[in-house]
């Protein structure tokens, strides 16, 4: 898989000898590293959207970011994924190559890992729409559940990913957090709204180095589902990357706080879960009125 640096293209995976043969010699260098089956037969082969990118610069155009940021008030730019990593020497969205495939982040052991993921791909569909996609395999015998759900309901596998920086610099006063000190934006008000400015505040995220992607329920970036499954190895199939986010930017929105509120009702106390759900209620109600069903 390249890289299409031109914007308004899409790259996709098209399954055939030479594929099989590229996840066969990944699957067998790697299984005794991630204790995993050493034949590609053992496995079932997906692709999900891992991150989703913004143009905080507007390098590609108009300047398009706000929507990209995910629950945790995480956000990754164009600019960062492109960069080379300064001793692997490959674009950072390329760091998720070889990485395991967890369940939740378990990843502090490696016999934890249930597969791998084998490439990683970014595709710019427009202005609104740019994300990191991965290839991944999973062991059906080390994870017949896993492997159960993507042949049955793969739309409902959410994917997380792992990853360290070195840094961070807040999207609203440009504050640098290299020597571990965070700006008044990020300790008040972070993931939300300044009250001076009207920005979100977030910390936008440098130096990044992709560790591992997991297997979730919630994800934080409201849309990191699976987007194509291989259920027969047919030559010639295309196998999806990319997918268009929802146009509307109200439905965007709704669908991310929707994972936001799911992700915090996790560690949120009795009072503030009944606020939680009751709000939840108020967005399911907004998300029926626009078609979708969750």
């Amino acid at each position: 898989m390249e890289h299409f640096t031109n914007t308004y293209n899409v790259q996709s995976i098209v399954l055939d000898g030479k594929q099989r043969k590229k996840f066969a010699d990944v699957i067998k260098e790697n299984s005794p590293k991630y204790i995993l089956a050493s034949s590609v037969d053992d496995f079932i082969f997906f692709t999900a959207r891992a991150v989703d990118v913004g143009d905080y610069y507007g390098v590609l155009g108009e300047k398009s970011w706000e929507h990209c940021v995910n629950a945790n008030g995480d956000y990754f730019d164009y600019t960062e994924v492109t960069d080379i990593h300064p001793v692997k020497r490959i674009p950072r969205y390329k760091t998720f190559a070889n990485r395991g495939f967890f369940r939740n982040h378990e990843s502090d052991r490696i016999e934890n890992s249930i597969g791998f993921v084998f490439d990683s791909v970014l595709n710019v569909i427009d202005k609104n729409t740019i994300i990191i996609s991965c290839l991944v395999g999973v062991d059906k015998q080390k994870a017949p559940d896993v492997a159960r759900t993507l042949m049955t309901y793969p739309e409902k596998q959410g994917v997380s990913m792992g990853c360290s920086i070195q840094n961070s610099i807040c999207t609203n006063c440009g504050h640098d957090t290299i020597n571990n000190t965070k700006c008044g934006c990020l300790t008040k008000y972070h993931n939300r709204r300044h009250p001076d400015t009207g920005v979100l505040v977030a910390e936008m995220v440098k130096g990044v180095d992709f560790f591992e992607l997991s297997g979730v329920t919630n994800p934080a970036f409201a849309f990191s589902y699976v987007l194509d499954i291989v259920r027969d190895w047919v030559p010639g199939t295309i196998l999806r990357v990319a997918e268009k986010s929802p146009n509307d930017s109200k439905l965007r929105n709704l669908v991310s706080l929707f994972a936001y509120i799911r992700k915090r009702l996790g560690s949120a106390d009795r009072e503030e879960k009944l606020h939680l759900n009751s709000k939840l209620d108020e967005i399911i109600m907004e998300l029926g009125k626009l078609g979708v069903k969750v």
